[in-house]
């Protein structure tokens, strides 16, 4: 039989910070007694199992003897703590022989036992200094004489035989009582003991009455029973909704997904013709360009660059620092339709009315070429 009890850790009569910085201080382990133990067996039945723990056998050699170096640890562990696990649980240990004291409780006719502890894990010992972590748990196995008797006026079902405690272990909350616990302040409380116990062998537990309460309503085992199977009914009830709910889901994320790959490809081609259409007009540019600049490399020059050179060879004087886009744009449109390209022989139409190579009045001279072509006409021989 495994059994766990709970014991109350309160504040600070007999505790100290040692000069390593482990924190030490006094606790009550255990008592004499009868404890109540729930338990539950293979079949989901909670049973409470009273049992009796005797002078003879809480301070018998071999019990005591269990309780040296007891090693503690942060939470039970899922399995004993054992050689092999130890470096993975323990975070302090009882620092000292276990003694065999009074009640500390008036009225109280148990006897306890009392031991020093230290832990040494910097984390518990916070929870343990902040309350965060205020109770203990004791870990051992026992032996059950299913004797049942009367202790004390107090009825029992077991007694404990051959205890053996594996660990101590620090816990958030305990159901253990009050007057188990860290002797810290010194206040009387009324000792109350509970625990869990389990075993793979329950054939020595009997069927007893046992009520739980359950969102503010009590039940007894039928109740239990019936109340479970109403809870496991609407747990599937949920399933099957969160089931049909996921498929509607599942086809709203499909039309989405579909939506999002007809938005990328729209915009891939959206894109593509953004781009075929700005080299179609930076082409169209460095062309315009190039009627005036001649064979010049516009690769390293902005739109605005190509435009502002060739407005300031057509139109030397003209300043176009601060003038927006738009205004260098007109401008650049105006001087490449008045500029002539020295193959197509074109009068320009600058300014001062002049060809830019070689500053010739092109009117004058066009002019004249059209008067010479008049007076040698009749030169041409007549066919």
């Amino acid at each position: 039989m495994r059994n766990v009890d709970y014991i109350n850790l309160d504040a600070d009569l007999g505790s100290e910070v040692m000069p390593n910085g482990f924190l030490s201080f006094l606790a009550n382990l255990s008592r004499t007694g009868i404890f109540s133990y729930q338990q539950i067996a293979p079949d989901g039945t909670i049973s409470i199992l009273r049992q009796l723990r005797l002078p003879d056998e809480v301070f018998a050699e071999e019990t005591m003897a269990s309780l040296a170096g007891l090693p503690i640890t942060n939470n039970h562990p899922k399995e004993l703590v054992s050689p092999e696990n130890a470096s993975d649980f323990i975070v302090g240990m009882a620092s000292d022989t276990p003694k065999r004291v009074f009640a500390p409780v008036q009225g109280d006719d148990e006897e306890y036992i009392q031991q020093r502890l230290t832990i040494f894990d910097g984390d518990t010992l916070e929870m343990i200094r902040n309350k965060e972590k205020n109770q203990m748990s004791l870990g051992y196995s026992c032996e059950l004489d299913f004797t049942p008797g009367l202790y004390k006026g107090q009825n029992y079902d077991a007694i404990q035989r051959n205890i053996r405690v594996n660990h101590g272990s620090i816990v958030n909350r305990a159901r253990g009582g009050s007057s188990c616990k860290i002797l810290l302040d010194g206040k009387e409380t009324v000792v109350n003991v509970d625990g869990f116990s389990s075993d793979d062998d329950n054939k020595n537990l009997k069927e007893r009455d046992v009520k739980i309460t359950f969102a503010g309503k009590e039940y007894d085992e039928a109740g239990v029973t019936t109340l479970l199977d109403s809870l496991q009914k609407t747990i599937n009830e949920g399933g099957e909704l969160n089931s049909a709910k996921q498929k509607e889901l599942d086809k709203l994320t499909a039309i989405c997904d579909d939506m999002k790959s007809q938005i990328k490809i729209q915009d891939a081609d959206n894109n593509a013709a953004e781009f075929r259409a700005a080299v179609k007009k930076r082409v169209e540019l460095e062309s315009k360009g190039a009627k005036v600049l001649g064979d010049v490399n516009m690769d390293s020059l902005s739109d605005r660059e190509i435009k502002e050179k060739v407005i300031e060879k057509l139109r030397p004087a003209t300043v176009l620092e601060d003038k927006s886009d738009e205004y260098v744009e007109a401008r650049f449109e105006i001087c490449v339709e008045d500029a002539v390209t020295t193959d197509e022989k074109k009068m320009g139409k600058n300014i001062k009315n002049t060809d830019s190579n070689d500053d010739v009045d092109v009117a004058a001279k066009a002019k004249a070429a059209a008067w010479d072509r008049a007076k040698n006409a009749w030169k041409k021989e007549v066919k």
